[in-house]
């Protein structure tokens, strides 16, 4: 049987601002050690509902990553951030300040891309049907 990385939640749960608009009651129920990925798309009250996101994370004994903003992420003292591949030189940036770093990746081309140095993980599916 495989396991994973020390530090690495054993799921995560992706926010989506149409599926879950409100992510914070999720949140309320994910079981300790599982992480989650905010995916703000630039909402308006991304920092709000980032510091609430953060504050059930600290409480519940989960990892907040948030998407593509480091800036954000440090501001609330997220664990890490979650990257598009697209943006895989501005993530090496990032490494040293983040606990946890994930990537998303499209098939075998952009994983054989990856740096094991950069991410703790990469995500290469989606649960829901995608256009990208």
């Amino acid at each position: 049987m495989r396991h994973l990385p020390a530090g690495l939640p054993p799921a995560l749960f992706l926010t989506d601002p149409k599926r879950t608009p409100d992510p914070l009651p999720v949140a309320e129920q994910l079981p300790q050690g599982w992480g989650i990925i905010y995916r703000h798309y630039g909402a308006a009250d991304r920092a709000w509902q980032a510091t609430q996101l953060v504050e059930i994370a600290n409480r519940r004994g989960l990892d907040l990553l948030i998407a593509a903003d480091p800036k954000l992420a440090m501001q609330v003292g997220a664990a890490g951030v979650h990257w598009p591949f697209a943006q895989l030189a501005t993530a090496r940036k990032w490494r040293t300040r983040f606990k946890l770093m994930t990537v998303s990746a499209h098939g075998g081309r952009e994983l054989r891309r990856l740096d094991a140095n950069t991410f703790d993980a990469a995500l290469v599916s989606a649960v829901f049907p995608s256009n990208s």
